[in-house]
């Protein structure tokens, strides 16, 4: 399950395809060029005709030929169809102009008598020119399909209304018709410009154009047939298909993430090393392998990118991406995955106790008595297809697999999967019966109709001319020798249990170096908390030590403060008594008076309270003695009255004298008293003097001694010096009161570090216990190492590996040993023996599927005709012949009623040259996608140009992410891949490719230094060793400088003249040794390259050879050679060709990584050098002028084109 596009993804998933189709639909082929010798020709009137009876003779039909003809009708240039486009578009463009080249409308099939047949093809132009004329604001295409269909009824029903359209059943009964003409050419245009509404707005160019094609008799007597040109992109009707799906929701996950890109987070494998090795861990390592020549394993990113992509699409769906640098090892990584998907398959078919068992039922073909067995579901989902928009790429990989050099000598005894077929398969055209040139059926070159033929016709029918002693083919082989299928399944689980073993094996001993390091990396870690722990606690006790000994200074000091202290208080003390005993005295006399004068008052008092007490006496008692009368008392008279009156008053006097009395003796008694001790005081204050003195000036000496004896007391010392005794004492506080609260602290922080010392004792204690726990385990894991890895002898990833550098790092094969990789050889073979055993198992079966298959290439059955689809058929294929190529432009008919993920593996090869629009349609047929490809090299061509393409991104709303030429299908892929790297770019954000190759074996220096500098930033690591022969023909790689003068557009004849003479040089070495020359001579521009080849075809030289080695950059992606001469040309003055070569450093790397051990540069230095990339090549290359090339090349004289046609004159 996967969750569907949400319904924005939707709308613009639509778009992005409508987007797509547009530049497709503009982007038409082009009719074939006049040429008279090649039959191409513009008719001017009837007579011009190929069956009219001026041209009849030379188109006579024989029993052994027959002739044909595509007829282009209504021919228009394309230039004018972009200028419509820009003015319909609102594209302002004074700089870029428009590429010229013509198209035509319509393209018939039409016999050597004049009469068509079948059905005609139709241009897309007429419709995309009409949408966008049509549009309102955002662009939307409809279905072109539709209107093809419409144009096509009109025009077939057109010619059988003139009666000259031949009916499929035959052409007898046309013999004496009459043919086609140009009027009918003409109402054929007019049929197209009606049904779609557009006619080229210059008109048209030609009314028709012919080529005749000649049909030579077969073996069995039949001829071939021809079909139209095709007119439109190869991808238009895909596109459309496509977008169809996309509205039904009838697609996989692959594709949303080929449109959108992953959105979760992402991890970069070069700076994570961590993951790279958890991707290399045994458990995660292939079943299989390839068995390479000489048994090398692949290297660290190789295998990190293998065990990606087979863990994240193996049991899933969708699309990994890795990125390819030149060199790299591209096609090794793609055999890996093969042999992955090969033994997989294998795991499924083991399941099965008989191979009959896994065919179900019978499905039926519509409008056929064949039928076809549906195989079971379990076995589908192992297709492999590998595809690319490069031709001789895809070829050189299905070419290279089954090659006999692909594969280690040692396993030719073991490696035999239908070798014999596979020999005739692949067998030079005319040597088919020719041995030796492959070890296996393992790939099958498919694609255009053509290639389909040769290929049932090698494989099965085995119709071949002129052969005494018939080849083997594979409809015989696959029944014959193989080995029965319980010994193969037998085997291949013996050798897979062999396999996993060591493997197990294997991961038990990276999981216990895992353990072992990290115990090891433990018990250093225990070492160096030790080693801190005890340097912690000799530093804690120095702490202590040392607060220990401030603590004692401060208490000494603190002992002589208060001795000083003490003695400062005596002498206060004994200055304090002086100075009261003087007051004392002072005041004595003073006292004594006043005691004297106090007591004589007192005597005083006493003597008038005793007069006047006798007088109050008296009256008192008078008064008793008057007492009045009872009666008076009795009845209280006034006299009573008055006399207890004047009684209470004199006895209250008596009363109060008395006290008084009382009181004046009592202050008498005092004074007395007082007297007496200031009589005795005054007697004894000499001697308490004396004394006091003595004692004072014991202390202050004793106070001066110990002032004295410390620094720190210079203060009360001076003060004691100057006599200021009360200085002296509040110094001495404030020293004292300081000393106090410092002690505090000091207590307090000796208290507090010997608590440290205590800690720290405990925390070492602590720590050598888990030292000692550590090395004990550390030693049982090492014990534990040296029982299971005794017996491998490959890298382990381990310390001593993540101590490589990383460019050693990378050229290791880490848990790969020659016992490991034998037993995963072991394994694909033993897998291969189990498909050969399998299908002989089920021979009769297979027979039919097969027999069918056959019939789908030839086109014999439509695949949507067999019920239930053809995926079938595929898979039977698949079982037999496990890869095939074709390129995008074949895909959607190769693949003919194959939907929705219906191929197992698809995997795509220079991807960063296809358009993101030429792999849609493959993506959206595939479960899982490994797209392998580099941005930095060539980028895709698209015919329209840019301003246009940009006008129609524009009206169509779109993001320039799905921009056809800067979002190739290997960057829609990379965004898909969460695991990858960034690349740093000098004009924008860094780019991310996905699961980098880095290990370049192709190019010595300056070639790789410069190319890995300018394009990866140094992400490629050198593989190669050594340096190319200094003897060699042309010595070591150099920048051959010559002036950009009489410049001829691009061309510049002197540098063409130098580059053709080394050629000759060239050839001339290469004749001695009988061989042709390793070299390429290439270009940025056309114009150089065309100037280059026709110079050398002037001078004689094997038009094949120039036709193979000479060209633009663009041409020699994927190839490779000892030397290339690269030809810069540029035209000073229109300096803008050279900076468009310098735009991106993609064309100047693919430049230079075709060269495996020489460059020569040959250009004008000082206008190349001040370019972007082109600088770094100038500083890394020697400068010679021509003078200096010819010296060395032995006198070759270098004629100029002026020489040339002077002595032609």
């Amino acid at each position: 399950m996967h969750l569907p596009m949400t319904p924005d993804q939707s709308n613009t998933a639509l778009t992005i395809l409508d987007y797509w189709q547009a530049i497709e639909a503009l982007s038409p082929g082009a009719p074939p060029k006049n040429d008279r010798k090649d039959h191409v020709w513009t008719a001017g009137d009837e007579t011009t005709l190929p069956w009219h009876e001026r041209m009849r003779a030379t188109y006579v039909e024989t029993r052994e030929r027959r002739w044909r003809f595509l007829v282009h009708i209504g021919l228009f240039e394309m230039e004018g169809v972009v200028l419509e486009l820009r003015d319909r578009l609102g594209v302002d463009d004074d700089e870029e102009r428009p590429r010229g080249g013509e198209a035509a409308l319509v393209c018939l099939c039409v016999t050597a008598d004049g009469h068509p047949f079948g059905a005609p093809a139709v241009s897309a132009v007429p419709w995309a020119m009409n949408e966008i004329a049509a549009a309102r604001g955002e662009l939307r295409f409809g279905d072109f399909g539709v209107v093809e269909e419409r144009v096509v009824t009109r025009i077939t029903d057109y010619l059988a209304e003139r009666e000259i359209l031949v009916p499929e059943e035959g052409n007898d009964a046309f013999s004496d018709a009459q043919p086609l003409t140009l009027a009918d050419c003409d109402a054929i245009a007019a049929i197209v410009a009606k049904e779609t509404g557009w006619t080229p707005r210059a008109g048209l160019t030609a009314r028709a154009r012919f080529k005749g094609v000649e049909l030579k008799s077969r073996k069995d007597g039949r001829f071939g047939e021809i079909e139209p040109d095709l007119l439109n992109s190869f991808f238009l009707r895909d596109l459309g298909r496509v977008s169809d799906a996309i509205r039904r929701g009838d697609y996989g996950p692959g594709l949303v993430r080929y449109l959108f890109g992953h959105s979760g987070g992402r991890t970069d494998v070069v700076r994570d090393a961590g993951f790279a090795e958890r991707l290399l861990h045994p458990s995660n390592l292939p079943s299989g392998c390839w068995p390479t020549p000489g048994g090398h394993p692949l290297v660290m990113a190789q295998q990190t990118a293998v065990n990606a992509a087979l863990e994240t699409l193996k049991d899933g769906r969708g699309v990994f991406s890795v990125n390819g640098p030149p060199g790299t090892g591209k096609t090794t990584l793609l055999r890996d995955l093969i042999v992955g998907v090969i033994v997989e398959r294998a795991m499924v078919l083991a399941q099965f106790t008989q191979p009959n068992d896994a065919f179900d039922e019978k499905r039926a073909i519509r409008h056929s008595d064949y039928h076809v067995w549906e195989i079971d579901e379990r076995l589908r989902g192992f297709e492999m297809v590998v595809a690319s928009s490069n031709n001789s790429a895809v070829e050189n990989v299905t070419r290279e697999v089954p090659a006999l050099k692909a594969i280690d000598p040692r396993w030719l005894d073991q490696a035999d999967h239908f070798r014999a077929a596979a020999d005739t398969l692949f067998a030079p055209d005319g040597n088919p019966g020719k041995a030796g040139t492959c070890w296996g059926m393992m790939a099958a070159v498919l694609g255009n109709k053509e290639k389909r033929s040769t290929f049932v016709n090698r494989f099965w029918f085995g119709r071949f001319d002129r052969v005494k002693v018939p080849p083997t083919l594979f409809k015989n082989a696959f029944q014959e020798g193989a080995p029965s299928w319980h010994e193969a399944r037998a085997a291949f689980r013996q050798a897979i249990a062999r396999f996993e073993d060591r493997r197990d094996a294997l991961a038990a001993l990276s999981d216990a170096l895992t353990e072992h390091d990290e115990a090891l990396s433990a018990l250093s870690a225990a070492e160096d908390a030790v080693r801190r722990d005890e340097a912690s606690e000799q530093q804690r006790t120095l702490e202590a030590a040392a607060a220990r000994e401030d603590l004692a200074k401060l208490s000494a000091w603190g002992e002589i403060l208060d001795r000083c202290q003490e003695a400062s208080a005596r002498e206060r003390s004994c200055r304090d008594a002086l100075n009261r005993l003087d007051n004392l005295m002072a005041v004595s006399r003073q006292s004594e008076v006043l005691l004297v004068t106090d007591l004589a008052e007192a005597e005083a008092a006493i003597a008038a309270c005793e007069a006047r007490l006798a007088v109050e006496r008296e009256v008192y008692e008078r008064l008793d003695r008057e007492r009045p009368s009872f009666f008076s008392t009795l009845f209280g008279t006034k006299h009573q009255r008055d006399w207890q009156a004047r009684r209470r008053e004199a006895g209250d006097i008596v009363t109060r004298l008395q006290r008084e009395r009382v009181e004046a003796d009592l202050r008498r008694s005092k004074a007395h008293t007082a007297l007496e001790v200031l009589e005795r005081e005054r007697a004894a204050a000499p001697a308490d003097r004396d004394k006091l003195l003595m004692d004072r000036d014991t202390a202050r000496r004793t106070l001066a001694e110990l002032l004295r004896s410390d620094a720190g007391l210079t203060e009360p010392a001076l003060l004691q010096e100057v006599g200021d005794w009360q200085g002296v004492g509040d110094a001495l506080h404030t020293l004292a009161s300081t000393a106090t609260a410092t002690s505090r602290t000091v207590k307090e922080e000796a208290r507090r570090r010997m608590v440290a010392v205590e800690e720290a004792r405990r925390q070492l204690a602590a720590s050598q216990a888990l030292w000692e726990s550590q090395r004990t385990a550390s030693a049982a894991l090492a014990d534990r190492l040296d029982a299971l890895g005794g017996g491998f002898a490959g890298t382990l990833i381990d310390v001593s590996w993540r101590a490589l550098s990383e460019e050693e790092r990378q050229k290791t094969s880490p848990w790969m040993d020659r016992e490991l990789h034998d037993l995963r050889v072991a394994c694909f073979l033993r897998a291969l023996d189990l498909h050969r055993a399998f299908l002989a198992g089920a021979s009769k079966k297979v027979w039919t599927n097969l027999n069918r298959f056959m019939d789908l290439l030839t086109g014999k059955i439509a695949g949507d005709a067999v019920e239930g689809g053809p995926a079938s058929l595929w898979a039977t294929f698949g079982l037999a012949v496990p890869l095939v190529s074709t390129t995008f432009a074949s895909f959607d008919r190769l693949f003919d009623g194959m939907g929705r993920e219906s191929i197992g593996w698809l995997f795509v090869d220079e991807a960063g040259q296809a358009t993101p629009q030429a792999a849609t349609g493959a993506v959206w047929r595939a479960r899982r996608a490994v797209i392998i490809g580099d941005p930095l090299q060539l980028e895709p061509v698209v015919t329209l140009p840019m301003q246009a393409v940009e006008a129609i991104r524009r009206r169509c709303a779109l993001a320039d992410r799905w921009h056809p030429v800067r979002a190739s299908a290997q960057v829609l892929a990379d965004r898909a891949n969460p695991l990858g790297t960034a690349l740093p770019q000098e004009d924008g954000d860094p780019l991310w490719v996905g699961s980098p190759l880095r290990v370049h074996r192709r190019c010595l220096d300056p070639m790789f230094s410069v190319a890995n500098r300018i394009a990866y930033d140094g992400l490629m690591v050198q593989g190669r060793v050594g340096t190319p022969d200094p003897g060699g023909l042309f010595g070591e790689s150099r920048w051959i400088d010559i002036p950009a003068e009489g410049a001829e557009g691009h061309l510049i004849p002197i540098q063409r003249d130098l580059a053709c003479a080394l050629v000759t040089a060239a050839w001339h070495e290469a004749k001695r040794v009988d061989r042709r020359p390793g070299l390429y001579v290439i270009s940025p521009f056309r114009k150089v390259a065309q100037g280059l080849r026709e110079r050398l075809e002037r001078d004689g030289w094997d038009p094949n050879w120039i036709k193979e080695a000479v060209g633009t950059v663009h041409t020699f992606q994927g190839k490779e050679a000892e030397l290339v001469l690269l030809v810069l040309g540029g035209n000073p003055a229109k300096p803008g060709g050279m900076d468009w070569a310098a735009l991106t450093p993609n064309l100047l790397n693919v430049a230079l990584t075709r060269a495996r051990d020489r460059i020569l540069v040959i250009g004008d230095r000082d206008r190349w050098k001040t370019r972007r990339y082109f600088d770094a090549l100038a500083n890394g290359l020697p400068v010679v002028d021509e003078a200096s090339i010819r010296a060395e090349t032995n006198g070759i004289r270098f004629v100029t084109s002026q020489e040339e046609e002077f002595a032609e004159g």
